[in-house]
């Protein structure tokens, strides 16, 4: 992937996340006051602000939330030997605990009652 083509990418991965964010502050910001005036306290008055700030409290979350996640899954990912290299190191265990847990399961129906562990 060229250094163009990455920036085009992560372009349109911010500018996706931020319009779907909005969208869901939106949603949250809607389904808040729906939330306050069937399950929250009598309003006294027409302009609640309480009803106000739970939506935005709700809204707020959501967009960080689905904002956040949204990056996550659209960030253009490294191609090529990068990325054999990664998925390489990630199929192979990270603790010893991990590792005796992989190699029982593994070993279920074997008669071996090592770790399997190196270190």
């Amino acid at each position: 992937m060229t250094k163009q083509t990455r920036r085009m990418r992560v372009a349109a991965a911010i500018l996706f996340s931020l319009i779907m964010a909005c969208l869901l502050a939106f949603g949250g910001l809607l389904a808040g006051w729906y939330l306050w005036g069937h399950f929250g306290p009598q309003a006294k008055d027409p302009d609640d602000t309480e009803a106000y700030f739970f939506g935005l409290l709700v809204g707020g979350l959501m967009a960080l939330v689905g904002g956040v996640a949204l990056l996550w899954k659209f960030w253009p990912r490294p191609t090529g030997a990068i990325q054999m290299k990664q998925s390489r190191n990630w199929s192979k265990p990270i603790c010893p605990v991990t590792r005796l847990y992989v190699h029982l399961r593994l070993n279920a129906g074997s008669t071996r009652y090592s770790t399997g562990c190196s270190d």
